[in-house]
């Protein structure tokens, strides 16, 4: 729910000088919750989340993660605005994931 209120927030902003800070927001939501949600957490938890806050610790996994509907050009605009920038990756990477 978080992540669609964010993503709501940023399509809603559109061309606004709040863009970016929505855009922001909605990227790291849904970074963090892929990252607390892993798929693979429980089965090497090391590895995979070394602050042992993610998938072993809720009740539900992330699987996938995508854009469905029926109307094509609809879901490819969705999907080209649901993109995470690379900068926001790595952002992301230095603040939650340990650097071997």
């Amino acid at each position: 729910e978080i992540v669609w209120r964010q993503f709501t927030l940023m399509r809603e902003n559109g061309n606004s000088s709040l863009v970016g800070e929505t855009r922001d927001a909605y990227e790291k939501a849904l970074l963090k919750y892929i990252y607390y949600h892993n798929w693979f957490a429980r089965e090497d938890s090391e590895k995979y989340c070394p602050m042992q806050e993610c998938a072993g610790v809720y009740y539900s996994q992330l699987f996938w993660v995508g854009i469905v509907g029926s109307h094509a050009a609809e879901v490819q605009t969705y999907a080209q605005n649901a993109s995470v920038q690379h900068s926001n990756i790595g952002a992301f990477e230095k603040e939650f994931a340990r650097v071997d």
